[in-house]
């Protein structure tokens, strides 16, 4: 007699219990998000993407606000189009503040994060919403030193050897831009 096997993949969120009890095989469903990829439930933990999901979403509301802003300031003078910027914009604002409030409602409920968020809101010039959103793209728990941190963030300068030449660059890397772009100080993401 041939074994059944009941596969699924991760996007069935099927209680872990279940899971064992019935030993169902859960294939990881790849995530894409802002041109890196993720295994469900591997490399990132259940409600991770989520996270990122709402900090990319944040961001791109707050480009496009800051867009409106210079519509708005580049003088133009029909009363009908001022009006539908200024619709858009309030719209804009109220997203974004409900998307902000549902971040760090969303991270809160983890005891680690909300000890994290506390820890990185008492560097000076870190505000909730940055701490939330460095949390949002980043598990600080895969670094042991924060150096490593500032290196995967792109914050350190790197050399360049060949042969006999050597070559210290100052530039920042572009590699991780979504971290260097946050509005957090380079500087404070090495203390």
């Amino acid at each position: 007699m041939k074994r059944v096997v009941v596969v699924t993949d991760s996007n069935a969120a099927l209680p872990e219990r279940l899971v064992q009890e019935l030993d169902i095989r859960v294939v990881p469903v790849l995530l894409h998000l802002d041109g890196h990829s993720f295994r469900d439930g591997v490399d990132l933990a259940p409600g991770e993407f989520y996270r990122l999901l709402r900090s990319d979403v944040i961001a791109t509301l707050k480009e496009d606000r800051q867009r409106k802003r210079n519509q708005l300031a580049a003088g133009l003078t029909s009363p009908p189009l001022r009006r539908s910027i200024q619709k858009t914009l309030d719209f804009l604002n109220q997203e974004i503040e409900l998307l902000e409030k549902e971040l760090h409602e969303l991270l809160s409920q983890d005891p680690d994060k909300a000890q994290q968020i506390e820890l990185l809101c008492s560097i000076p010039g870190i505000g909730r919403l940055t701490a939330c959103r460095f949390l949002a793209e980043v598990d600080v728990t895969r670094f042991r030193q924060a150096s490593h941190l500032a290196a995967y963030a792109g914050l350190v300068p790197t050399e360049h050897t060949s042969g006999a030449s050597s070559q210290l660059y100052q530039r920042i890397s572009d590699q991780q831009h979504h971290l260097s772009s946050s509005s957090f100080c380079r500087q404070e993401i090495l203390v």
